[in-house]
C-alpha cells in the first residue's frame, strides 16, 4: 500500500507540473484519424423482409468489427474555448455463426 501512495503522490505532482508550466496557445484549425475495435454486447435483432416477414433473433453475439473516422475543424479566435468542428466516422460489425 505504501508503494500505491507514493506512485499517487508522484503522479499528482507530475500533474500538477504540467498544469503550472502550460503556455496559453492560439486558437487554431486542428485534425485527426483514429481508428479502433469495436465491441458491440449481446442483442436481439428483427428483421423485417418481404420475401420471408418479419423475425426476431434473441441474444446474438456479434463479431469485433472496426471502428475508424476523420476529424476537423476550428477554435474561435475571439473566445478560443469555443471552436466548430466535423467528424465522419464508419462503424461496422458482423453477425457470425450462432449456436443455438
Amino acid at each position: 500500500m505504501n508503494t500505491l501512495r507514493k506512485l499517487g503522490a508522484a503522479a499528482l505532482v507530475a500533474l500538477a507540473g504540467l498544469v503550472v508550466t502550460a503556455q496559453p496557445a492560439a486558437a487554431e484549425w486542428f485534425a485527426d484519424v483514429y481508428a479502433g475495435a469495436s465491441f458491440t454486447e449481446k442483442a436481439d435483432v428483427r428483421v423485417n423482409d418481404r420475401a420471408v416477414g418479419i423475425a426476431t433473433y434473441r441474444d446474438l453475439d456479434f463479431d469485433t468489427g472496426l471502428a475508424y473516422g476523420l476529424r476537423f475543424g476550428k477554435y474561435f479566435d475571439g473566445a478560443p474555448f469555443i471552436g466548430i468542428g466535423l467528424d465522419g466516422f464508419h462503424f461496422g460489425t458482423t453477425i457470425g455463426p450462432q449456436q443455438v
